[in-house]
């Protein structure tokens, strides 16, 4: 036991005498190392004290230098910032690696750290320039009261918002405008805000357009102008910039017609302000007690919608076309661009209304019955319209037409108020009642079994220009295709040819004259500034020019007196035609007329009406609805048909010019041509051959059902798709994307997507009806 007490005390002795010979060693290594650091201290100070000694101290490298020395704490600081300042110096002058050492000390919170980023972002100090970066570390150091940050911010932000004001960003235009106009943030400068407020303005911003207008209206800073004030508070209105009422209010209260007008449109459009039809005919008068050519026509437009109105009686509807055509006259007078076309326009209205028996309206028990039913009221003359057919129907047929024509009409009463194909249908409806045939024996069911035939026929084709047809892909078509029992005499044409057939009685010839006036000054403008030359008026197959009297006399429809009212009428709309064109294709158009016009009157009749058609069906004239994928489709079958006619009469033939306008006038109803090739009265029809005016329609009709195939068809729409005339690509990819089928038009296409196949427009024509499949 006493043995083991020992063993245990030499052992502890031992152990602390180790500790003692460690503790020495750790004491000398201590002292060893204190001394080191004093040599290591000491030599950091000299080649500190030799770096500010050294005439290159603005080298960055040197710079980056002293900063790391305060940095890492090798030297006393005289100021706890002066690492950040060196490092700042250093990256002034591209020393990238500085940011590195400033951006820990501004990521820990430190405000001149954060400014010296911003800085380095803002000018492009070893890293890319990003002055949202910049503004964004400025921010952060102002925000802890940095005394240089604030201004940068400022600066910066102007900077910014000037950057943007010049990309065309508006609000950017609007906020840079108050800056400089009230000096704020920005020197005072009044002319360069009202700068900004007009680009901003001329931008669709419509606080600028607000104050813009209150500057003219006050004449502050600017000349005083009511009219330039009223332009601006208009376009604000238009806005929805509530305040802008009031301007243009005060405006015409002191005596601005431009003000009263605005007001008018305002409050006819519903544009700024809640519609209302009284308020708008009260402030378009207001302009009109002084003459105020666009207030007059927009009262006619106004009055001829008739809207703002309600009828016990027909006559009513007459008087209101009167009316409106008194305020087109007024507008006329005072040299108002579209008002010929709208008195012409109007006249055609009231005249066709007045050649159908005037109808009941307030007792009228089928008229009020299909009103009640109907989501909108009618336009005045289709109501006039569906009156007369809704009374004649009642009282001179049985249930089964009586319901057909209900259903019609009701069909109409769906289209858009201002569609042209409900006036359409409803002036085919009028004229298949008015038929002999359709009245030879009210009473007789087999007559009433014709007259359901017949409005069957047209309700199909309201259907069929209403309702969009469901597109197949072509591997979907059945196996076996003909082509349909109607598809040669196309509903769809027939409506189309209702579109422009005006009064054949009466024209408006004051329009007409003025219409020929402003053409032969187009041409006149044309010949003096050099645009129409001697080269485009020469006639090489007659050695001739055409001059200002040849166009003057296609223009009349030929050389001998005065043309059809049809030809007039159709004059008249031709001339706003001609204004839409381009210069060089409206010269260029009357060149070409100029030429014709060396020639007869049924080359007169075939180049006006071709330029018609043409452009009303490709122009901005009709609306989708009227130019959708099917009846581009029916017009190019048109198209198709009277190729097929003309073939009939050999290309070397004599005169062929008039064989073929006999035959097309001869069966164009049967064939469903694009045109009223039927009620034109060739003078020189005593020329055609015996042998043209021995075929009956028929036979034209059996010459083209034995062309009229279905590859030939399939054929030829191919080919006018891939041409791009009458339908298009565009025109396509615009229907198949409406219609949301599913299907690619790229089915329809060759592998490439460079022609469109045959086998597609078989499935264009099945899908529209042209085709059916054959068992």
């Amino acid at each position: 036991m006493l043995d083991s007490s020992q063993a245990k005390i030499k052992q502890l002795e031992k152990e602390k005498a180790q500790v003692e010979e460690n503790l020495s060693s750790v004491m000398l290594a201590n002292e060893h190392l204190l001394e080191r650091q004093s040599t290591l201290a000491s030599s950091y100070q000299s080649v500190f004290e030799l770096l500010q000694e050294m005439p290159q101290q603005e080298s960055p490298l040197v710079q980056m230098a002293l900063g790391l020395f305060y940095k890492l704490e090798l030297v006393p600081a005289p100021h706890p910032h002066l690492a950040l300042e060196w490092f700042g110096k250093a990256l002034g002058q591209g020393e990238s690696r500085a940011l590195d050492f400033i951006r820990e000390d501004a990521d820990k919170g430190e405000k001149e750290a954060q400014y010296l980023v911003a800085r380095a972002y803002e000018q492009g100090q070893g890293i890319p320039r990003d002055l949202r970066q910049a503004a964004t570390w400025y921010n952060k150091a102002a925000e802890q009261q940095h005394p240089l940050a604030r201004q940068r911010l400022a600066a910066l932000q102007s900077v910014e918002l000037e950057i943007a004001a010049q990309e065309g960003d508006r609000q950017a235009q609007y906020e840079l405008a108050q800056a400089y106009y009230y000096g704020n943030g920005l020197p005072l400068n009044i002319d360069e805000g009202i700068n900004w407020f007009k680009r901003a303005a001329e931008n669709h911003h419509a606080p600028a357009q607000l104050f813009l207008a209150r500057l003219y209206e006050k004449g502050e800073h600017v000349v005083q102008d009511s009219t330039q004030a009223c332009e601006w508070y208009d376009k604000a209105l238009q806005q929805g910039e509530e305040k802008a009422l009031i301007g243009l209010k005060a405006l015409a209260q002191n005596g601005s017609i431009e003000a009263c007008y605005a007001l008018g449109q305002a409050f006819e459009k519903g544009q700024g302000v809640a519609q209302d039809l009284l308020q708008a005919r009260q402030w378009y008068e207001g302009a009109t007690l002084q003459n105020h050519a666009p207030s007059l026509y927009a009262l006619g437009a106004l009055t001829e919608d008739g809207r703002d109105q309600s009828f016990n009686k027909a006559e009513e509807i007459l008087a209101l076309y009167q009316k409106a055509y008194t305020y087109y006259d007024q507008a006329q007078h005072l040299s108002h661009p579209q008002a010929t076309f709208a008195l012409w326009r109007v006249a055609q209205t009231r005249d066709s209304l007045k050649d159908i028996k005037t109808p009941e309206l307030r007792r009228n028990l089928l008229l009020k019955k299909l009103q009640t039913a109907l989501p909108a009221s009618l336009s005045p003359d289709v109501l006039y319209k569906v009156a007369y057919l809704a009374e004649i129907i009642r009282l001179g047929f049985q249930e089964g037409p009586q319901e057909a024509l209900f259903q019609a009409l009701y069909d109409l009463g769906h289209f858009p108020r201002h569609s042209y194909q409900s006036r359409a249908v409803l002036d085919m409806l009028i004229h298949l009642i008015n038929s002999e045939e359709f009245n030879a024996d009210a009473l007789d069911e087999q007559e009433d079994n014709f007259r359901l035939t017949a409005l069957g026929r047209i309700c199909r084709g309201i259907h069929l220009i209403k309702e969009p047809s469901s597109l197949i892909a072509p591997d979907q078509l059945p196996p076996r295709l003909r082509v349909a029992s109607d598809g040669i005499r196309d509903v769809r044409v027939e409506v189309f040819n209702c579109l422009f057939k005006q009064d054949q009685a009466t024209s408006h010839w004051p329009a007409f004259e003025q219409s020929i006036h402003r053409l032969l000054g187009y041409f006149d403008q044309g010949v003096i500034a050099g645009k129409i030359t001697a080269e485009m008026l020469y006639d090489e197959e007659f050695d001739e020019h055409g001059t200002r009297k040849a166009l003057e006399d296609l223009l009349r429809g030929g050389k001998v007196g005065r043309p059809s009212a049809r030809f007039a009428n159709r004059l008249i709309q031709i001339e706003p035609l001609i204004l839409q064109l381009d210069e060089g294709t409206r010269f260029a158009q009357l060149s070409s007329w100029a030429l014709a016009g060396l020639h007869c009157s049924t080359r007169a009749e075939k180049e006006t009406y071709d330029f018609y058609v043409r452009y009303m069906s490709e122009g901005q004239n009709l609306d989708r609805e009227e130019l959708s994928l099917e009846m581009r489709i029916a017009l190019s079958l048109a198209d198709l048909r009277k190729q097929l006619i003309s073939r009939l009469v050999p290309m070397d033939e004599v005169e062929r010019l008039h064989q073929v306008a006999y035959l097309e006038k001869k069966a164009g109803p049967l064939l469903a041509v694009v045109g009223d090739a039927e009620a034109f009265q060739d003078r020189y029809e005593i020329i055609v051959k015996t042998v043209y005016k021995s075929l009956s329609p028929e036979d034209i009709l059996k010459h083209v059902q034995a062309h009229y195939t279905v590859d030939s068809i399939a054929n030829f729409l191919a080919e006018t798709i891939n041409r791009g005339t009458r339908l298009s690509y565009t025109h396509l990819a615009h229907a198949f994307e409406e219609r949301k089928s599913g299907i690619s038009l790229a089915e329809f296409y060759d592998e490439e997507i460079t022609t469109f196949t045959p086998q597609g427009a078989k499935a264009l024509l099945y899908s529209t009806g042209y085709f059916e499949s054959r068992f």
